[in-house]
């Protein structure tokens, strides 16, 4: 670390429900440490990816109901073609 470069830890826990972002600076002889509860801010990003998850889920969800309809109607359209087919034959 250079006597000017300050560097940054994002999000560190530090135990059970809290969290800060730390910033450690050259001081003199030794290192300066500044320690910024983070834990709201954390807290909402964490919220967020949660729902972004949920949301993937429900999606994929979504994607095998629609799967399972397309799949019921294609045989509903496929029983009833053979219906009309076979009442063709039966008047013939």
């Amino acid at each position: 670390m250079s006597d000017s470069e300050i560097r940054f830890l994002e999000h560190v826990c530090l135990g059970p429900g809290l969290v800060a972002n730390i910033f450690i600076a050259p001081h003199k002889d030794g290192l300066c440490l500044i320690l910024v509860d983070a834990t709201s801010e954390a807290g909402r990003i964490q919220a967020m990816q949660q729902k972004g998850n949920e949301l993937v889920l429900c999606m994929e969800r979504l994607r095998k109901v629609e799967l399972k309809l397309r799949d019921c109607l294609a045989q509903k359209e496929d029983h009833s073609g053979r219906r009309s087919h076979d009442d063709v034959k039966s008047n013939d």
